[in-house]
């Protein structure tokens, strides 16, 4: 079906709006990509093919490993990897490793987003993908093609990043004033980034001019988020000037040592002195509910989050603050710099934390699993995999005991 609807979209683009496929290829390609897409989700929705691991390049670095040989070889004598299919790349017998297919292996979020599935393709060459490139020069080298990238995955992924953040009608209303306006004509880069300009008031416009013209990425981050716990209000912040506001101020209050911290500082001070020294301090405890507070004064907690763009292509986007409470605060990231510290005002809920891009708009994120943060790790997840790893481990060696 979705070769279907992609060749019937041809027919608007570069059928009826007759652009360059070759010096121009995105203009025909990617927006025909990208409705291609629409229209499955419309009529199929649901059916959503999207490698969510691929994200993380497990298609090309564990694989390969395992059907190398060179891992297996020292440990269990084999001159080939048993992993390598002979029905080629697509076949191998390395995607049912662990009994399922990799590639079936989703991001949570992407079940229904056929966009994701193009980030695989984008993101070898993101930044060696200015939309302006012509065809035949667009970079190959050791069997790799960077041609896909820029006339199919790119400029799709920018199309639904735009519509993610200026809304589906608007966006559809730039295809349809593009559609109307250079039918049976032949217009180029400079008439769609001017129509853009038109139908969005200019609001988008650094977005896409670089985005069309340049090779930059955007990878929005969330480096840091921390929860500080702080006493009640004791003083006021200074005046700048008569009659501004007298903000509250407060000091943070020192976290009990962790586990590791103790025994480390009992170590270093029992090596320095020869003996042990009994602490007068009590046992460590993992202080959740922060700053002591009186009877008549709430405990508090200060919030810091380190959100950073890694990429130079600026898309705005808002950072999403979860509290142990059930509370969601929303920050608006607006500005066009490379880092926020976000710092919101003290409350009585702990943050546990941060998402950025929390609606997924920006499908043109080079990298979405660096989108979230905890403030303290949850390992469930890391025990489910290394029981998983162990199992397989232990069957593994077990088969290997029995052929021998």
């Amino acid at each position: 079906a979705g070769v279907t609807v992609h060749e019937f979209n041809h027919q608007y683009w570069y059928g009826l709006v007759a652009t360059n496929e070759f010096e121009e290829a995105w203009l025909d390609e990617g927006v025909t990509t990208y409705m291609t897409y629409k229209v499955m989700d419309e009529f199929f929705r649901g059916r959503a093919e999207a490698p969510g691991l691929s994200l993380a390049a497990w298609d090309r670095a564990v694989l390969p490993t395992l059907e190398s040989g060179s891992l297996l070889g020292p440990i269990a004598g084999y001159r080939e990897s048993p992993f390598r299919s002979s029905l080629g790349r697509r076949f191998r017998a390395g995607h049912q490793l662990f009994g399922y297919s990799i590639p079936d292996l989703r991001i949570r979020g992407s079940f229904n987003d056929r966009f994701f599935g193009r980030k695989a393709s984008y993101q070898p060459f993101a930044h060696d993908a200015p939309l302006t490139t012509l065809s035949w020069d667009a970079y190959r080298a050791r069997g790799q093609n960077a041609y896909r990238t820029i006339a199919y995955s790119k400029p799709a992924l920018m199309l639904r990043t735009l519509e993610g953040i200026a809304g589906w009608e608007r966006t559809l209303e730039l295809l349809r004033t593009w559609t109307r306006r250079y039918a049976y004509r032949h217009p180029t880069s400079d008439d769609f980034l001017a129509v853009a300009d038109e139908v969005l008031d200019d609001a988008h416009h650094a977005f896409l001019e670089a985005a069309v013209r340049g090779s930059e990425v955007v990878d929005w981050a969330v480096e840091e988020v921390r929860a500080i716990p702080i006493g009640p209000p004791d003083g006021f912040t200074p005046q700048t000037r008569p009659g501004d506001p007298m903000e509250p101020s407060f000091s943070p209050v020192e976290e009990p040592p962790g586990l590791l911290a103790s025994i480390t500082a009992r170590a270093n001070r029992w090596f320095s002195s020869g003996e042990p020294k009994e602490e007068a301090t009590a046992e460590p405890t993992d202080d959740r509910d922060g700053a002591a507070g009186t009877e008549n004064e709430p405990r508090l907690h200060a919030a810091e989050v380190i959100v950073r763009n890694r990429g130079r292509l600026f898309v705005p986007t808002t950072v999403e603050l979860k509290y142990d409470d059930g509370s969601v605060e929303t920050v608006a990231l607006d500005e066009a710099r490379p880092w926020y510290r976000i710092t919101p005002a003290p409350r009585p809920a702990r943050v546990v934390a941060a998402r950025v891009d929390p609606a997924g708009a920006i499908v043109l994120d080079l990298d979405v699993t660096n989108n979230g943060r905890l403030v303290r790790p949850d390992r469930g997840a890391a025990r489910a995999a290394a029981a998983t790893y162990q199992y397989w481990v232990q069957a593994w060696l077990a088969g290997v005991a029995w052929f021998s």
